[in-house]
């Protein structure tokens, strides 16, 4: 059975020259197309593609609000095909739901190679994106590195209170006052950015502190 694919773009060329390289596959088969969101979101949902091809920039509504409307909608995988090398834009794709990112810059082969990837479940980056989200993935580490340099006693304290100790038990638990406590608190709270004791369970529990 073919993949059944709609393309969305606004510009003729781009529609004709991808129709005409997707139709040369044997197992694809193009099925729709639109040049404007809105109108595309509508002939979607009544063709029921496997797969929609989706630009960023589009004339009436964005890439990634077609693509948030259709997988939240519906089983229609997405994949983005954009002129755009930006984390920003790949960022905004994905978080709307697309399971796949190709550049209009990289070869057919590579849009293919998604498309295939996406009907096999999985996801799919254009291998000149990779090093953009890795560095990304990289600056999240850092600042996530940042605010876990607690001291050991640090750590022992907020583990405390996240199971639900006060600071009057934490202090007789480590024979100090409980001003000292509390100032221990209130280095936690600097460090981790928090702003409430909520924040910090809610800090111990993603960090296994409980």
């Amino acid at each position: 059975m073919k993949t059944k694919l709609f393309l969305l773009d606004d510009h003729c060329a781009t529609l004709d020259g991808l129709r005409l390289v997707l139709e040369n596959e044997p197992d694809l088969k193009v099925v729709g197309e639109a040049k404007d969101g809105r109108i595309a979101l509508k002939k979607i949902f009544k063709l029921k593609p496997n797969i929609a091809i989706v630009d960023i920039e589009l004339p009436g509504i964005s890439g990634p609000t077609v693509a948030r409307e259709i997988t939240k909608k519906s089983n229609i995988k997405v994949i983005a095909l954009s002129a755009h090398d930006s984390i920003k834009y790949i960022q905004q794709m994905l978080l709307a739901g697309a399971a796949g990112y190709v550049l209009k810059t990289s070869d057919t082969s590579e849009l293919i190679r998604a498309i295939r990837k996406v009907m096999a479940g999985r996801e799919f980056l254009d291998e000149g994106l990779t090093h953009l989200v890795v560095e990304d993935y990289r600056k999240t580490l850092r600042k996530t590195g940042e605010v876990v340099h607690l001291t050991v006693r640090e750590r022992e304290i907020l583990q405390l209170l996240a199971q639900g100790k006060s600071r009057y038990d934490i202090a007789k638990y480590f024979g100090v006052v409980p001003h000292t406590v509390s100032r221990h608190r209130q280095n936690i709270i600097e460090k981790l950015g928090a702003s409430t004791t909520a924040d910090l369970v809610k800090y111990a529990i993603e960090n296994g502190l409980t």
